[in-house]
C-alpha cells in the first residue's frame, strides 16, 4: 500500500514536470552553464515546493468536496460556469495569439524571435491576471 502511494506520487509529479516551466528551465540552464550538482540543488528546492503545493491542493480539495456535497445545486452551476469560462478563456487567448502573430508576420517576416518574445509577454500577462483574479476571489 505504501509503495502504491509512493509510485503514484512519483508518476503524477513526473507527468506534471514534463511541460517546460520556470523550475525546468532553471535546472536546464544551471546544469548547462554550471554543473549537474548545482542544477540538482534547484531540483531539490523545486521538489520541496511541489510537496507544499500538493499538500495545499489536497487540503483545499477536501474542503471543497465537503462544501459541494452539502450543496448539490452549486455542483451543477459550478460545472456549467467552469466550462463556459474554459471556452471563453481559450477563445480570447487564441484570438490574441492570432492577432499578434498576424501583426508580427506582416511587420517582421524574417524575425521569428520577436514573435516568440511577444507570445511570451502575452503568456506572462495572462498568467499574472489569472493569478490576481485567483487571489482577489
Amino acid at each position: 500500500m505504501i509503495l502504491t502511494y509512493i509510485l503514484t506520487g512519483m508518476l503524477l509529479s513526473a507527468v506534471g514536470v514534463i511541460p517546460l516551466g520556470a523550475s525546468n528551465i532553471a535546472v536546464i540552464t544551471t546544469t548547462s552553464k554550471e554543473s549537474l550538482s548545482k542544477g540538482l540543488r534547484i531540483a531539490r528546492g523545486a521538489g520541496v515546493g511541489e510537496v507544499v503545493l500538493a499538500f495545499f491542493a489536497l487540503w483545499y480539495t477536501k474542503m471543497l468536496a465537503n462544501f459541494f456535497e452539502m450543496n448539490a445545486w452549486i455542483q451543477i452551476s459550478f460545472i456549467g460556469l467552469f466550462f463556459i469560462g474554459v471556452y471563453i478563456g481559450t477563445f480570447i487567448t487564441l484570438y490574441f495569439y492570432g492577432k499578434l502573430s498576424r501583426k508580427s508576420a506582416q511587420k517582421q517576416r524574417g524575425e521569428k524571435y520577436k514573435l516568440y518574445r511577444i507570445i511570451g509577454i502575452a503568456l506572462i500577462l495572462i498568467s499574472t491576471l489569472q493569478g490576481l483574479r485567483f487571489f482577489i476571489n
